[in-house]
């Protein structure tokens, strides 16, 4: 496994797509099903396993959307909490918003100080996937994501946090 600094792997994605032709989104489509495929050596079969994943705005968010949709074809029970309105999800993470929507996802925006729901759905989750704040992160966390994270962390929960726990 190599590890890389943030910079870093913002500079690997923009060489994917630009030297070699990727697309963002087949890279975010890519990225989802890799930690599908790992959630699945680790867990053993998805079937009927209760998912909840806190989403944030940008690119984190979208991977975990992305693999909302590959768990649940893979069999498992998701819920996603969207940490934003619709309105402010924009590029590859829309995308993967309006599919997760389209294809009749489950799915809790919270807005402002409301984290309605997500309590009830942590207690009766298996595992948690964190997708709220990803590598781009350059200032404290505060606000409804920091309420999250606080939630998570006290959940007793197992959690996988996509590309780094959200608030490190």
């Amino acid at each position: 496994m190599k590890i890389v600094t943030a910079a870093q792997m913002q500079l690997l994605d923009q060489r994917a797509s630009s030297e070699y032709g990727i697309p963002s989104i087949l890279l975010m489509e890519n990225a989802a099903r890799g930690l599908v495929d790992k959630i699945e050596v680790d867990f053993g079969p998805l079937a009927n396993l209760d998912i909840v994943i806190l989403a944030g705005r940008g690119n984190n968010g979208g991977d975990g959307l992305a693999a909302a949709r590959h768990l649940r074809m893979r069999g498992a029970k998701v819920v996603v909490h969207l940490l934003s309105e619709v309105e402010r999800v924009s590029g590859d993470a829309r995308i993967s918003l309006d599919i997760w929507r389209a294809t009749e996802g489950v799915l809790f925006v919270h807005q402002g100080t409301s984290l309605r729901h997500l309590n009830h759905d942590l207690m009766h989750s298996d595992l948690v996937i964190d997708a709220l704040l990803g590598t781009g992160l350059s200032k404290p966390v505060s606000g409804l994501y920091a309420d999250a994270v606080t939630m998570i962390n006290q959940s007793g929960c197992k959690i996988i946090s996509i590309d780094i726990p959200s608030g490190i």
